[in-house]
């Protein structure tokens, strides 16, 4: 798990070195940080409906039928900033 100070000391040590042009620095960065979070969210999602194929008992299903929908609205939550769609 990446520390949540990762962020603000990747920018000091950038701060430190450059001190300018780090607006530049930073949206790059924020655009593979959202980039990353799309591709975790996805290949989550991805997992879920593999376990709700080999889900056995039917109150297994609707529980992993109830998270992929929460999954599905996150990432498109995620997506709609970045590539302007619209609700569903």
């Amino acid at each position: 798990m990446t520390p949540p100070d990762w962020a603000s000391k990747k920018a000091l040590k950038v701060w430190h070195s450059h001190r300018g042009g780090l607006s530049d620095y930073g949206a790059r960065l924020l655009r593979l940080e959202h980039a990353r979070a799309v591709r975790t969210v996805k290949r989550r999602l991805e997992a879920l409906k593999g376990q709700r194929e080999v889900a056995t008992t039917e109150y297994a299903v609707d529980g992993l039928r109830l998270i992929i929908e929460e999954v599905e609205h996150l990432l498109t939550a995620l997506q709609r900033g970045r590539t302007q769609k619209g609700t569903r």
